[in-house]
């Protein structure tokens, strides 16, 4: 039987403190609910009013639960439907002082719709709430909802900022790789040219020294590959899901046994990128050095654990000590604002990648 942590919508740090406001909004339900008690003419219709406001909450708090990938336009009608349809049985139930659910369905519409949707409904519930309750009741609404306006505001300018400053890391990295080109790869490959044609010259006259020559290129083809390695190595990205079945495949062939524990399908998408090349250079080192029988990678939400039950590393080799590619895994998780551990005994050998937060 599955965890039942597992069962429930994966919420980021960003998306839980962008809805944390107003879902913290619902300790105001305590006025719905008062108004409930003090008007319902039975225990049955107190029962029914409550349950009504229950549902309710719930349907708020899970429409802001599923983040904007996840959600599509039939989601949010879905929503908004439920939520009008609950605050219209509690009116009809008992009157209009319970009319102040629509400032939930306002607050939500105008943080969870497009533009015109979210004016919208919430012009909408400023009227009904305006022709049933009256203007004290609707202005109050209008005054929370223009807070609303600009908070939402604010979030659209935060998030094209942020937008607009990852295109300009990329296209930094753009120029930088064109420039290491230009200045790595064009040089070698003209000299390249240049030796291929002495060479051609040679094969007549002195052919040991055009097989020198030729051989020479060979160098000077590998120095290039590196050089081009390097520079787009930088660019690079890795897919988490990939690089497990990847790990799956190649340890099975080596006769490794591979156990993956944890949602990695919920995982920050920041953070997949850096953990898959953890991932891959670890089951790198399992195939070539550990000897083992079996390899477990577990996920967390934050944190990445690849251990092996082979022959670990002898302490007194200190010279080892960051060997098999660690310096390369151990700044790659760094420069993503994150720690990499390793543990070395009898049993095995472990490394641990993790994270504060998403970079």
């Amino acid at each position: 039987m599955g965890s039942w942590r597992g069962k429930l919508p994966h919420i980021s740090a960003e998306r839980m403190w962008q809805f944390s406001g107003p879902v913290g909004g619902l300790s105001f339900m305590a006025f719905p609910v008062l108004a409930t008690v003090h008007l319902a003419p039975s225990g049955a219709t107190l029962a029914l009013g409550l349950s009504i406001l229950a549902a309710f909450s719930a349907v708020y708090v899970y429409g802001f639960s599923r983040s904007t990938r996840n959600r599509t336009a039939l989601f949010s009608l879905a929503i908004l439907t439920v939520l009008s349809a609950l605050a219209l049985a509690q009116y009809l139930l008992l009157g209009p002082a319970l009319l102040g659910l629509l400032y939930f369905i306002a607050i939500w519409a105008l943080i969870e719709l497009r533009w015109p949707w979210a004016v919208l409904v919430a012009l909408t519930c400023i009227a009904v709430m305006y022709t049933q309750a009256g203007p004290d009741y609707a202005l109050p609404l209008l005054v929370v909802l223009l807070m609303m306006i600009i908070y939402r505001i604010s979030a659209d300018y935060y998030r094209k900022m942020r937008d607009l400053d990852l295109q300009q890391t990329l296209l930094a990295d753009r120029e930088r790789v064109g420039q290491d080109l230009h200045d790595s790869l064009g040089q070698s490959l003209t000299a390249l040219s240049l030796r291929l044609q002495v060479a051609a010259r040679l094969t007549e006259t002195d052919p040991a020294a055009a097989k020198r020559e030729i051989l020479e290129c060979g160098d000077l083809t590998r120095g290039s590959l590196e050089d081009m390695r390097s520079t787009v190595a930088g660019l690079r990205t890795a897919s988490l899901p990939q690089e497990i079945a990847d790990a799956r495949a190649t340890l099975s062939h080596s006769r490794i046994r591979l156990k993956v524990s944890g949602d990695y399908h919920h995982i920050d998408p920041r953070l997949q990128t850096p953990m898959a090349w953890v991932l891959r250079e670890s089951v790198t080192n399992v195939i070539r050095h550990s000897g083992a029988t079996s390899c477990t990678v577990s996920f967390g939400p934050q944190s990445l654990e690849i251990r092996d039950d082979g022959r670990g590393r002898a302490p007194q080799s200190s010279a080892r000590q960051d060997g098999f590619g660690i310096p390369g895994m151990r700044e790659r998780v760094q420069s993503t604002g994150g720690n990499l551990s390793i543990q070395s005994d009898s049993g095995g050998f472990s490394v641990t990648a993790t994270w504060s937060s998403a970079p």
